[in-house]
């Protein structure tokens, strides 16, 4: 998410957007042994357009209320989670079905709200669908589960909550919602613009979580760095949305920031990504001594990386397994094709989908080997060229 000075307001919506989301089969951990051998960094969105079309994209859906996270369950089911508290059920032509899930105590003020989704990986089994939401009653965040029966969302049950670390604020405030191939929740942990709460040990915020949920409220999961704490990451100043590599079970994160250093990282349990109360725009010239992680990419000026996603289709055989991320301020959909190493790009290249279509929150692979992203009201979907 970015400060005031990069939201944009949609006056239709009639308040300030929130720029704040696949199950890979993967070892039960995230991995953390392999040390880079390179890096690569952009500081502007890939300038390299693919030059003979290997792709369509066509609206999918329309009329949503800033779709901010996709989700699909195993069994094809594909959700929806609107900022403003509801949750739906897309159908294969794309329309959108009564709300599922409708919260009421919620507070969607600025980069408040609805800011995260989860299908529970036994969802054609439990039926749960876990919501990262802003309570209204109260500033606090909180993680619920829903069983849903017979198409409505129903039980809510309290999985975890924090309060929000500087009250007088709405912005910050990221809701990054995954299950991870370990089948943990994990959980992305805005600052809420508060840079102290990043060197707080004891503060919940600009951190990610790794949480069991086999029992409620959530317990730390084992092998966290500290055995009695949920956190396993800490100094991200607003991570956006998370999501694991498919075969290596890495994890990933957009991570955005002020006037400089948005990045995309990779995630190692117990890392420090540096965000702290003197913020220095030094990701353009990182010194050898840096003594925090550094990123995957990075991007000065801004470019506000928004949801992410692993490929895992069969439509496009060619992107197996790439990352994929929208750009806020570009509205394009970024590809990377990774090396061996967690912090190697081989190739990076822009889906052109054009002005009328850009890709500005949400990404994700859908199990019928589409792919499918959103801007403020619409669900655009990828498919293959009628000629290839």
């Amino acid at each position: 998410m970015k400060t005031n000075r990069h939201l944009i307001p949609f006056i239709a919506i009639g308040w300030l957007i929130l720029l704040s989301a696949c199950q890979a089969k993967a070892d039960p951990t995230p991995d953390t042994s392999s040390e880079p051998t390179a890096e690569v960094n952009l500081t502007t969105a890939p300038q390299n357009i693919i030059k003979d079309a290997i792709f369509d994209v066509e609206t999918f859906s329309s009329g949503l209320v800033f779709p901010l996270d996709l989700a699909f369950a195993q069994d094809g089911t594909f959700f929806v989670a609107e900022k403003n508290g509801t949750v739906r059920i897309i159908d294969k032509s794309g329309n959108a079905s009564a709300p599922v899930i409708q919260l009421t105590n919620i507070d969607i003020s600025g980069e408040r709200g609805l800011l995260g989704m989860a299908v529970d990986p036994h969802y054609e089994e439990n039926g749960y669908i876990w919501v990262f939401y802003t309570r209204k009653d109260a500033l606090i965040n909180r993680i619920s589960r829903f069983t849903v029966k017979n198409g409505t969302g129903e039980d809510e049950q309290i999985a975890f909550e924090f309060p929000i670390a500087f009250e007088g604020s709405t912005i910050l405030n990221g809701g990054g919602l995954e299950f991870g191939p370990d089948g943990y929740l994990y959980i992305g942990a805005g600052s809420t613009n508060n840079f102290y709460a990043a060197n707080d040990p004891n503060s919940p915020n600009a951190r990610i979580h790794r949480v069991d949920v086999s029992s409620l409220p959530a317990k730390p999961a084992p092998d966290n760095p500290d055995p009695n704490s949920t956190v396993i990451a800490s100094g991200l100043r607003n991570i956006f949305d998370l999501d694991f590599q498919p075969v290596t079970g890495r994890l990933y994160a957009s991570e955005n920031g002020g006037d400089c250093d948005d990045e995309i990282d990779w995630i190692e349990l117990g890392g420090n990504y540096g965000w702290r109360t003197d913020p220095l725009c030094e990701d353009n010239n990182l010194p050898a001594d840096y003594p925090y992680k550094r990123p995957l990419l990075y991007f000065t000026p801004t470019i506000s990386p928004t949801g992410i996603m692993f490929y895992e289709g069969d439509i496009f055989p060619e992107w197996q397994h790439n990352l994929f991320y929208c750009s806020w301020h570009v509205g394009k959909l970024i590809r990377l094709e990774m090396g061996t190493d967690p912090l190697t790009i081989v190739r990076a290249e822009r889906i052109e989908t054009g002005t009328d279509k850009p890709c500005l929150i949400d990404a994700e692979s859908g199990t019928d080997g589409y792919i499918y992203y959103t801007d403020v009201t619409n669900i655009y979907r990828i498919v293959r060229a009628k000629n290839q």
